[in-house]
């Protein structure tokens, strides 16, 4: 086998694999509905809770954007479960009663994955959530939440403004930055090697 094929099947399986990492993460919006549906599996729709079939969804009335996106999520998620569900109307039944949100997006220094600099990142969500389940007439505590749920991955770092929603802010992360070392050191690094690759690739086909 030549060299200038090792080179083809080199580049290509350089191009799928960095394309793959972009690609194949979640975005932040949708990993924290997926921790939401974790909780209301755990807290609410567990077989040992005896609620029924009809469920009160209430917030504080001063509530931040992810207070409310965590309400309307819940919402969603019991209603799609076969609950009759009304949000911050109490009528006759139980209440899932929301005390606290608050999620945490951080991302770790970039590091290096290839010989062509620095290209991944961790990435690590955790969304916390502290309520309860009463009775609506009576008031009666049926049960306490107190929930802690944690999703870390490998991202590609010059992808995290994708992973982000610009509406939402609480899904925009902490993120470390590069070093001006590697701010300037990596892009020579990148122009040398794809230079390299295309004088060798010339030289093989002369």
């Amino acid at each position: 086998m030549t060299i200038k094929s090792h080179l083809g099947k080199f580049i290509i399986y350089f191009i799928c694999t960095f394309s793959w990492v972009a690609l194949s993460a979640q975005n932040n919006i949708s990993v924290i509905d997926s921790l939401i549906g974790e909780i209301v599996t755990e807290e609410v729709l567990n077989p040992g809770n005896i609620i029924g079939d009809t469920l009160t969804v209430l917030s504080p009335d001063s509530v931040s954007s992810l207070t409310r996106y965590t309400e309307i999520t819940l919402t969603n998620k019991l209603q799609s479960n076969g609950f009759k569900v009304y949000r911050n109307n109490v009528r006759n039944g139980f209440v899932l009663e929301i005390a606290h949100v608050s999620v945490a997006i951080k991302y770790s220094e970039p590091y290096v994955n290839s010989f062509f600099g620095k290209d991944l990142s961790k990435r690590d969500i955790v969304f916390k959530f502290v309520g309860q389940i009463r009775l609506g007439p009576s008031g009666r505590v049926v049960k306490s939440i107190s929930s802690e749920k944690t999703f870390s991955d490998e991202i590609n770092y010059n992808n995290i403004e994708e992973l982000e929603t610009s509406s939402y802010s609480f899904t925009q992360g902490e993120r470390q930055k590069y070093s001006g070392w590697d701010k300037m050191i990596e892009p020579a690094i990148i122009i040398t090697s794809v230079v390299a690759i295309i004088l060798l690739f010339f030289t093989q086909r002369a």
